[in-house]
C-alpha cells in the first residue's frame, strides 16, 4: 500500500495520495465490519476473499473476528505469480 501512496505522491500530488488514503481507510473499515464482503478467490488459495477498490484488488482472509490483509495488488497485475500465503504485502 506505501508504494501505492508514494506513486500517488509522486505522480499526481500529495492531496491526491492523502485522499487516496483516506478512502482506502474508509473501505477498509468497511471491509472489517461487513463480514463476509468480497468475492471468493478459494481456487486460488484456502478462504481467499477479494475485494475492488478502484483500480486495485484488496485480497484477504476472515478468521474468527479478524480480517487479515494478504494482498494488495493493481487490478493490472498479474495474480498467476503472487504468494497468497497469508503474508500481507
Amino acid at each position: 500500500m506505501e508504494e501505492s501512496f508514494a506513486y500517488l505522491a509522486a505522480n499526481a500530488g500529495e492531496v491526491a495520495s492523502l485522499r487516496f488514503a483516506h478512502d482506502l481507510a474508509v473501505k477498509l473499515e468497511w471491509l472489517a465490519h461487513s463480514g463476509t464482503a468480497g468475492v471468493s478467490r478459494t481456487l486460488i488459495s484456502p478462504g481467499l476473499r477479494m475485494l475492488v477498490f478502484k483500480s486495485y484488488c484488496i485480497y484477504f482472509r476472515i478468521a474468527d473476528d479478524e480480517c487479515r490483509i494478504v494482498r494488495f495488488l493493481s487490478a493490472r497485475r498479474d495474480i498467476s505469480v503472487q504468494s497468497f500465503s497469508g503474508e500481507e504485502d
